[in-house]
């Protein structure tokens, strides 16, 4: 149980809270650039933490713990705008805005 706790701590303390800081960042300065909608800023989240809790294990391994947050960092905005890049080069913030309209209508 105490190993749980202690992977929950690195989780949070090393991964999670660097991504979340990151994405943050992110977000506040495409704010004052371009017009951010609920669903863009919910897409930014999810897959920008997403990236780097995916990446995490790798670069816990990999780095030593100085340079984790901002490694964590890096991944987060990088996957974020990746993930942007997709959703909206394939056109599936329409898809999912339908899909949401659809469910909510009834």
């Amino acid at each position: 149980m105490e190993e749980i706790q202690e992977e929950m701590r690195t989780l949070w303390a090393k991964v999670l809270i660097p991504a979340f800081v990151a994405v943050s960042i992110k977000i506040a300065v495409t704010s004052r650039k371009n017009k951010m909608t609920i669903f863009n800023v919910i897409a930014s989240i999810v897959t920008g933490v997403g990236s780097a809790y995916l990446f995490s294990g790798l670069i816990l391994s990999n780095f030593s713990p100085e340079f984790v947050p901002l490694m964590i960092a890096l991944v987060t905005i990088s996957g974020e705008k990746i993930g942007n890049w997709l959703i909206f080069k394939l056109n599936i913030d329409t898809l999912i805005e339908a899909l949401i309209e659809k469910y909510y209508k009834k």
